[in-house]
């Protein structure tokens, strides 16, 4: 298509100022501005709005007037146009079902009676799980324990510690074993051992005479000599002789040998009297043991067959219950389908319930509000009057306080007249007895007028 040239008066031709100025500010730029001549300002179009419908509304109350029975839900709390599609009435009484717990009380955690299969902790054991405990060692074989049979183990027995068959042979004391020996020697004397100061048994002390006795020749004199006299000195002693008895020499050596031959006597006794005992204990030793043997061989036959006894009886208890099991197993089972069945018959009406009741629970979240703010509505008008009350109480008070405060004033001011008059009373009173006292006060020689 050939390109015409276009005229000069053309409708398309651009419309340009050659003079025009760019005085827009860069807000006017960005969200439009004095070029904008078609924008609407939507602040001002919602008050617009607002006020033309108050004034509607207004219009329609002033026409139609006040209806009582106008409201939320219509005449006396029904409009059926406004009324929540959802909301029951106030004449709908909801039935309340009752709990699982009280309805069956089979049920709960865990089924019948606290087993519900589906429900149970794969590691939790049943009521009718009867745990078995184990016998100790010291139980099951009563030969066993510390040290083996009765005691004796040995490859645990202690390698320094003896056993009950050992008897501790306690050696003799020297003094039990040699009479002869002992602190001092044979019968008290070891010259080794003696001491150097000490003397033997076969001292004699010999004790020197007294002076009196070595100068005097004869026991008439005494103290001052004969009449009292110094330069007489007569002999100094006693005619008296100390008797001795008289002991044999064979006596000695024969009491030496009776000790010996006592010491030596006593001796083989003891020896003997040791081995004597010593063969009673071993054979009452053999005795105990043999008869210890015997009653635990008597002991274990009664435990073995105990053991048998209680073994059978364990084995009968156990398939008993295991039967029982089985039987209760299957009757729960039965139980748990039937109540399976029911549980999914109840659940559409559970279902049900609790949409009516979410109905209920929003209707009464509502009231709840409204209530909440009347309450707090309330609860400022009771501040602002407790608040007025207290004001006034304080006012009262601080006006009885002007007024106590005046009373004490005046009761001050009586006082002090009170006593002041007191005072003046009580002076005049003590003028006049001075005046008395004077009149009654006269010379001795105007007595003798009456006379």
């Amino acid at each position: 298509m050939p390109v015409g040239i276009m005229n000069q008066d053309d409708d398309d031709d651009w419309e340009t100022d050659p003079d025009y100025v760019n005085n827009m500010s860069e807000e006017q730029q960005r969200w439009g501005g004095a070029r904008d001549t078609g924008t609407l300002d939507m602040d001002k179009f919602r008050e617009e709005i607002k006020q033309e419908d108050n004034q509607a509304g207004m219009k329609r109350q002033q026409e139609d007037g006040y209806k009582s029975s106008g409201g939320y839900g219509g005449k006396f709390g029904v409009e059926k146009d406004r009324m929540d599609k959802s909301a029951m009435g106030h004449d709908f009484i909801a039935k309340v079902d009752k709990h699982d717990s009280q309805k069956d009380y089979k049920t709960g955690f865990g089924g019948k009676f606290g087993v519900q299969t589906d429900r149970v902790d794969k590691s939790a054991l049943g009521w009718e799980h009867h745990e078995k405990v184990e016998k100790h060692e010291s139980q099951t074989d009563y030969k066993t324990g510390f040290g083996g049979q009765f005691g004796v183990q040995r490859d645990r027995v202690d390698k320094s510690a003896l056993g009950w068959e050992h008897i501790e042979k306690v050696p003799m004391h020297a003094s039990q074993k040699d009479y002869k020996t002992g602190f001092g020697g044979q019968y008290g004397v070891q010259t080794d051992r003696l001491d150097k100061a000490a003397l033997g048994w076969d001292h004699n002390e010999k004790v020197d005479k007294h002076e009196s006795q070595a100068k005097q020749a004869d026991y008439k004199a005494g103290f001052a000599g004969h009449g009292d006299r110094d330069d007489v000195v007569g002999p100094v002693g006693t005619n008296y002789v100390k008797t001795k008895p008289d002991i044999p020499a064979r006596n000695a050596s024969n009491l030496k040998s009776r000790f010996e031959g006592m010491a030596q006597q006593s001796e083989s006794e003891a020896r003997q009297r040791a081995e004597e005992e010593k063969k009673r204990r071993d054979a009452k030793d053999l005795r105990d043991k043999e008869e210890q043997r015997r009653n635990e061989e008597r002991r274990q036959t009664e435990v073995d067959a105990d053991n048998v006894k209680r073994e059978a009886l364990r084995q009968a208890d156990e398939e008993k219950l295991d039967r029982e099991l089985e039987q209760k197993r299957m009757k729960e089972e039965a139980e748990f389908r039937r109540r399976d069945e029911e549980e999914k018959q109840n659940m559409n009406i559970t279902r049900e319930r609790e949409e009516k009741m979410e109905a209920e629970l929003r209707l009464r979240e509502e009231k709840q509000m409204e209530e909440k703010r009347l309450r707090e509505q309330e609860k400022k008008n009771m501040e602002n009057k407790l608040k007025e009350e207290q004001e006034r109480l304080q006012a009262e008070q601080q006006r009885k306080e002007d007024e106590k405060r005046q009373q004490e004033q005046v009761n001050r001011k009586m006082e002090e007249e009170r006593r002041k008059q007191d005072q003046e009373r009580r002076e005049e009173e003590e003028r006049q007895n001075q005046a008395t006292n004077a009149r009654y006060d006269m010379p001795p020689e105007e007595d003798d007028i009456y006379d």
